[in-house]
């Protein structure tokens, strides 16, 4: 006698289960999201207190040493991804032929050590955005720096949300330049300043 099992249960909860694994991806993602652009945010705040601080007050930060750690592991992060990218644009016309380049060799290992440094990178980016960094004007620029490079190389990874990656790209290029621009005009006013004293001391 041939028992014939109802497997109608069986996949109700199969189906469940994948429910509930694709809620958890999509509330990860949705996090992701709300994470960077917590941290453009943030950093649009730093660029608005550089600008309106006052000269005389002095950098305020409560872990010194944690921040020179976090400085050093950029350094070492930024490197890593500046000699990649540099490995990818060889024999390419761009990062993003390059990338695609890779993508078709499937014996390439250079887009999985891409990734893990992107990663590491966005880690930190996030990280200093929770920092006081107005008071460090050229490490906020830096940071500002590479992550409109990061998000440049992001969007030819996640072609899904590449409008969205390319937007924060643009706006990152936008506090970069505004960056520049008050460091430029700080040093030029630092710069006249000095020449000012020099040629008061030599006309005494």
């Amino acid at each position: 006698m041939n028992i014939i099992y109802d497997d109608s249960y069986s996949d109700e909860e199969n189906e469940d289960v994948t429910w509930r694994f694709q809620k958890i991806d999509a509330f990860k993602e949705i996090e992701d999201f709300s994470r960077q652009i917590r941290s453009l945010l943030n950093y649009k705040e730093q660029i608005v207190k550089y600008r309106f601080r006052n000269s005389f007050t002095l950098p305020v930060h409560r872990d010194l040493t944690q921040l020179l750690k976090d400085k050093d592991s950029l350094r070492g992060v930024a490197l890593k991804f500046i000699n990649i990218l540099r490995e990818i644009k060889k024999n390419a016309e761009s990062i993003e032929h390059g990338i695609q380049n890779h993508t078709m060799n499937p014996n390439s290992s250079i887009l999985r050590q891409l990734i893990e440094v992107m990663t590491k990178l966005f880690i930190l980016i996030h990280k200093f955005s929770e920092q006081e960094l107005h008071d460090y004007p050229h490490l906020l620029k830096l940071v500002i720096s590479l992550a409109r490079e990061a998000y440049l190389v992001k969007k030819f990874l996640d072609l899904d949300i590449e409008e969205f990656l390319l937007e924060l790209e643009l706006s990152y290029e936008g506090l970069e330049d505004e960056m520049e621009e008050m460091l430029s005009l700080r040093d030029h006013i630092k710069h006249a300043h000095v020449q000012k004293q020099l040629e008061e001391r030599l006309s005494s």
